[in-house]
């Protein structure tokens, strides 16, 4: 009796579960470099994914407790009768900061997508899901380790203050983690300034070290560098002095040149037009200067002949008159012979009425 019960208990195991068991499938280790997007992959499977059409909540915690809050959740709801852009059931589809869902839970997949990954990042994720009814939920046991690298960065370098100004500090970050080293100018790259190294246990990717200088005169240039596999970088003390300022000086001489050719291009163009202008006034001089030349030479008006004549108002008249000067006669010799074809003169005439004249 006893073992046809274990029978009809085992077949209703297998039969409900449609051959399907509870599994999590995550890998032991994602790395990435800093400041990239990464994803942790999460598949999972569940004896009634065929019919279940209740909510899937989603958790990813950095602690395996059950219990620990989770820092990204979200819930969907497996069901072909809602649409899975609606936010009010489906919110797996909105980002909680650099974190957001990249799977689909109604197709078993959880994984999480971080953007913009930082050092810190770095640590082991527990994937996590929920179904509505008792013990519906699955947890992966070894979680993912995450490695995030980066290449060695210097995030600053001062001289400490009064009572302990005799010594710089130099602080770099980096995965793994850097090695610092002081050069000075008046000491060669094979005997290395002394110093002491400090790291953080709670930051276990930065790295500071503090230099004891003898002497900052002017010509006393001190250098940190840090590196590690993936990279180095330099900083000096007094910034005036590195290669920083240099960069800065040469741009600033760049910048002044420019200024001082654009403005001698300038003063080259507003003299050639001066000279233009120049060439043409002494032309239009050399043209009108026959004609003041007659004017100078006509006898002078009495002005009492006007005197009979009434004043005309408004603006002055212009009398038009053909005049041939191509074949002067002997009372013309005042007129000079021209040498372009078909002259104009122009001349201030005085519009009067030639009848008061002769009155």
């Amino acid at each position: 009796m006893v073992f046809c019960l274990c029978l009809i208990t085992l077949f209703f195991t297998v039969s409900g579960s449609s051959g399907v068991e509870w599994q999590m499938w995550v890998p032991g280790q994602v790395n990435s470099t800093e400041r990239y997007n990464v994803i942790l992959p999460c598949t999972f499977t569940h004896p009634d994914q065929d019919s279940y059409s209740g909510r899937i909540r989603v958790q990813w915690k950095t602690d395996q407790h059950r219990y620990a809050d989770p820092f990204f959740q979200c819930t969907a709801i497996n069901s072909t009768l809602l649409v899975s852009g609606d936010k009010e059931d489906y919110n797996c589809s909105v980002a909680a900061g650099r974190f957001s869902l990249r799977g689909d839970p109604r197709r078993g997949d959880l994984s999480l997508l971080i953007r913009d990954a930082w050092l810190n990042d770095t640590r082991v994720y527990f994937c996590r899901v929920e179904l509505d009814g008792v013990g519906q939920n699955y947890q992966s046991k070894s979680g993912i380790k995450l490695s995030v690298t980066a290449p060695a960065r210097i995030l600053s370098l001062f001289q400490n203050p009064f009572p302990h100004n005799h010594s710089l500090e130099c602080l770099a970050v980096g995965n793994p983690l850097p090695q610092l080293t002081w050069l000075s100018s008046s000491s060669s790259s094979s005997a290395p300034v002394p110093a002491s190294v400090k790291t953080d246990p709670h930051d276990p990717y930065t790295v500071r070290s503090v230099a004891t200088i003898t002497s900052l005169e002017e010509e006393e240039v001190y250098t940190c560098r840090a590196e590690n596999a993936l990279g180095s970088q330099e900083r000096v003390f007094p910034p005036s002095k590195g290669p920083a300022a240099l960069t800065v000086g040469l741009g600033t001489l760049a910048g002044l040149l420019l200024l001082v050719v654009a403005g001698l291009l300038a003063v080259l163009m507003w003299k050639r037009r001066r000279r233009r202008r120049r060439g043409a006034s002494q032309k239009e001089e050399t043209q009108l200067s026959p004609i003041r030349e007659i004017q100078n030479n006509l006898p002078d008006t009495d002005p009492d002949i006007y005197a009979n004549c009434p004043k005309k108002d408004g603006n002055q008249e212009l009398l038009y008159a053909d005049i041939n000067h191509s074949s002067p006669n002997s009372g013309a010799a005042l007129l000079p012979q021209s040498t372009v074809e078909n002259d104009i003169i122009y001349s201030d005439v005085n519009s009067v009425d030639v009848g008061c004249l002769a009155n």
